[in-house]
């Protein structure tokens, strides 16, 4: 009995050193936020999605761009640290992340072409003549071009929320 609890103790005591010395601490789970340099020295701050099989998946957070990048081609001091990485996490190329940014430009550029509309509108149906550089016609063709991106735009939108 005092064997078994001694060998108990024993081993506690042999992963407490053994985790320490390998985690320094740190929690080992992604997603981890880090400041990353490559092996030339330049460096940006991205949250690390996963890794799998010698790469990383990371979000650059400067504009949340979603990358995959070999461990090999990093600084050695990161390649030590990910080292200590389990492997996981790592999502397929079309992460949540990069979804979200895309529908967040599309719609800006609704916004935009909206603004635009406006605009073709007011030149289109200005009784006097101030844009006499282009015809009536220009502007309700050019009008209704923006129509038909803006109605393509919002469909594309309606697919990539619902997915």
């Amino acid at each position: 009995m005092k064997s078994l609890f001694l060998l108990l103790i024993l081993g506690g005591a042999a992963f407490g050193v053994h985790y320490y010395i390998n985690h320094d601490g740190e929690d080992r789970s992604f997603p981890v936020t880090r400041t990353i340099t490559d092996i030339s020295g330049r460096s940006m701050k991205v949250e690390v999605i996963g890794m799998k099989d010698g790469w990383i998946k990371f979000t650059r957070a400067s504009d949340g761009r979603s990358f995959e990048y070999s461990v090999s081609r990093l600084s050695e001091n990161d390649q030590k640290f990910f080292r200590t990485m389990p492997e996981g996490g790592f999502i397929p190329a079309e992460t949540v992340t990069a979804k979200d940014h895309r529908i967040e430009n599309l719609k800006a550029k609704v916004e935009e072409l909206e603004a635009e509309q406006m605009i073709l509108l007011m030149k289109a149906e200005d009784p006097t003549g101030r844009y006499e550089d282009k015809s009536v016609e220009h502007y309700q063709e050019l009008f209704d071009e923006n129509v038909s991106t803006l109605n393509h735009l919002r469909v594309k939108i309606l697919e990539l929320e619902g997915q």
